[in-house]
């Protein structure tokens, strides 16, 4: 029999408060449990080792939950489970396991945890996973290239760690939709099933490669605070199903190109905090009826503005 708790809000969690109840106190004798669901929960506790022996559990959300001390890291190993998220519990520490061939998981999200060490080779061995995130943590080493035969991966995850060495080459990884790295390597443009890619603040250096524009699929760039230089090349001017493009606070340079004109479907464009020079059209913007939002502060371009709107109105 199934056993699913949902708890959530803050009547919800005065009332856990008030009865002082524990994590380890509302499920110990819930043996058969198959889901935990407690996401956004003050719990400001440890996670109970003996859930590791609740063999039915399927899925776990305890994301953002004050979590303390050490993971039980046997919950990985977990013969049904299929979904875990501990996400943003920053004291939640432990290092990853050696994963076992069986594992049936498909959704493991460990970002903004205390989680350290290195990634181990038999990662590869949760051949069903579609979502793998552990950005914001403290993994380091190198990224194994074992990553490349887990090619059910649709949304991989690995920013904001202390990695060392080369990227792997992941071009095996064919579904992948969202892709946040901490580098640019050249095997990038052939994920062409990518839509979306994040690169915030990744030490990169260089000029964008203009292999970018293989992407056709992209909707999403963001590579803000990094060290890029040069000009956006011209190739990917054509990626014009952008819905957001953030090169902010680089050292891009060069004219703002018109033919961001012609990008229709664009939502947020921020080009701030760069060495962008020249004289820019307002006229180039004003047509783009989705933009939402336009920053292009911190350079040294001019605007111009057309007659039609001297009087002050635009649309």
């Amino acid at each position: 029999m199934m056993v699913l708790i949902v708890v959530g809000g803050i009547g919800c969690y005065a009332a856990a408060k008030k009865r002082m109840a524990t994590l380890e106190k509302l499920v110990q004798n819930l043996t058969g449990l198959e889901e935990l669901r407690l996401s956004g929960v003050d719990i400001s506790s440890s996670v109970p080792h003996f859930l590791a022996n609740f063999s039915s559990l399927r899925s776990i959300n305890l994301r953002n939950c004050s979590l303390q001390n050490e993971f039980p890291i046997a919950i990985l190993q977990l013969p049904k489970l299929k979904f875990l998220d501990v996400a943003f519990n920053t004291n939640l520490t432990d290092f990853l396991p050696e994963f076992q061939n069986s594992s049936l998981l498909e959704y493991l999200h460990l970002y903004s945890t205390g989680l350290s060490g290195i990634i181990p080779k038999s990662i590869m061995n949760l051949n069903r996973l579609i979502s793998l995130s552990l950005s914001n943590c403290s993994f380091l080493g190198i990224i194994p290239g074992s990553l490349a035969n887990m090619t059910q991966l649709t949304h991989l995850d690995l920013a904001h760690n202390e990695f060392i060495g080369v990227v792997p080459s992941l071009v095996s990884l064919t579904k992948l939709t969202v892709l946040d790295l901490s580098g640019l390597p050249d095997w990038l443009g052939k994920l062409t099933n990518l839509n979306k890619l994040r690169l915030y603040g990744m030490n990169l250096y260089g000029e964008i490669p203009p292999f970018l524009a293989n992407l056709t699929k992209l909707s999403i760039v963001e590579m803000p605070k990094n060290s890029l230089f040069g000009h956006i090349p011209s190739s990917c001017m054509n990626l014009t199903q952008l819905s957001m493009i953030n090169l902010g606070e680089n050292q891009l340079q060069g004219p703002v190109s018109s033919s961001f004109s012609n990008f229709k479907s664009l939502q947020d464009l921020r080009l701030n905090d760069n060495n962008f020079s020249g004289m820019v059209e307002l006229d180039w913007f004003l047509g783009l009826n989705k933009l939402e939002g336009l920053i292009v502060g911190g350079n040294k371009i001019s605007f111009v503005v057309a007659n039609k709107y001297a009087n002050g109105t635009l649309p």
